[in-house]
């Protein structure tokens, strides 16, 4: 990739990051943190949230984790029936993965499937990360 375009494209990553820390912050909202708390929620679950998004060869496969964690009799509390968190980080994701094509389009004026993909994938990395620090800052169990 020529340096200019890839300078562009980490720039316009980097210039959303404040975004994506924000996004984070108000999914683990005071309310939901109480949610989590009652359910009993860990921070492995972040932790496992964040090695999917950076295996994941799309964004789709990270939604269907999600679901998957939704509907699992181990984790639906924590991610499904009593918190809703699933649904608040899958809305998430859509915005983000909205965000990730226009950072695409700008930067490579007609990306290609994979240019999108990698930018979204990017964000969405980005954005697991942050759910993790936020999750564990606002006092949620790390064990």
């Amino acid at each position: 990739m020529d340096v200019n375009l890839q300078l562009k494209w980490q720039q316009e990553v980097d210039d959303y990051a404040d975004n994506l820390v924000n996004l984070a912050d108000n999914a683990l909202s005071d309310e939901m943190m109480r949610k989590l708390k009652s359910a009993r929620m860990r921070s492995a679950q972040f932790s496992n949230l964040l090695a999917v998004a950076q295996e994941a060869g799309g964004t789709e496969v990270i939604i269907n984790w999600i679901l998957f964690q939704t509907g699992r009799q181990e984790t639906k509390r924590q991610w499904g029936e009593e918190t809703k968190l699933g649904q608040t980080i899958v809305r998430n994701i859509k915005t983000i993965q909205a965000k990730g094509a226009e950072i695409a389009q700008t930067v490579y004026g007609k990306p290609s499937s994979t240019q999108i993909r990698q930018t979204q994938l990017k964000l969405l990395q980005q954005y697991a990360g942050y759910l993790r620090r936020w999750f564990v800052a606002k006092g949620g169990r790390e064990k």
